[in-house]
């Protein structure tokens, strides 16, 4: 949440000083600036979720990082990047003052990716099948915003695994796909 909304205070702070009108009055067209900006950040935002997951295998977190879940683990941290860093574009036209704009888009992208998480996952296990239905609505609503959906994808790894915990005990282990969408 704090690293998508750090792209955004470079992008207004060249707005705010005139930096990007000058590079327009020099004939950097808005496309080649957006086209130059986009990569850079995906670029920066992939070392620091490359540090995410070195600190998962320092710590040998075995929810995320067993050979069942490193691959669905750097997925999820790629395509988080790649659907957020974009949505934090168009707030860069919203805000004047750079550390404004990081506080109040980090803590927004920490709200939406907590209460919409939990949401679903405390309307998942009420015994109410009204509730349930709900819940199953929210999973679908929900998915526009990629903070839910590294959220949940984080948690459905740690159910998975610990599922998978419980019930080797018994000599089983569950089949189902770490990639598998449904």
């Amino acid at each position: 949440s704090f690293v998508p909304a750090s792209f955004v205070v470079f992008h207004i702070e060249e707005r705010v000083t005139k930096i990007k009108h000058l590079h327009f009055v020099s004939g950097v067209k808005p496309v080649t600036y957006w086209l130059a900006a986009f990569p850079w950040d995906i670029i920066m935002y992939i070392i620091a979720a490359s540090l995410c997951i070195l600190i998962f295998l320092a710590f040998d977190a075995k929810t995320y990082v067993s050979s069942e879940n490193i691959g669905p683990l750097v997925l999820l941290m790629l395509l988080y990047g790649f659907a957020s860093v974009p949505l934090m574009y168009p707030a860069s036209f919203v805000f004047s003052i750079p550390s404004s704009a990081f506080v109040i888009l980090a803590c927004a992208n920490l709200f939406i990716g907590i209460i919409t998480t939990i949401t679903t996952f405390v309307l998942e296990n009420f015994d109410d099948q009204e509730l349930k239905n709900i819940g199953n609505i929210c999973k679908k609503v929900f998915l526009i915003f990629p903070q839910y959906c590294l959220g949940r994808g984080l948690m459905d790894m740690a159910t998975e695994q610990n599922l998978n915990a419980v019930i080797s005990k018994f000599g089983l282990e569950t089949e189902r796909n770490r990639y598998e969408f449904d």
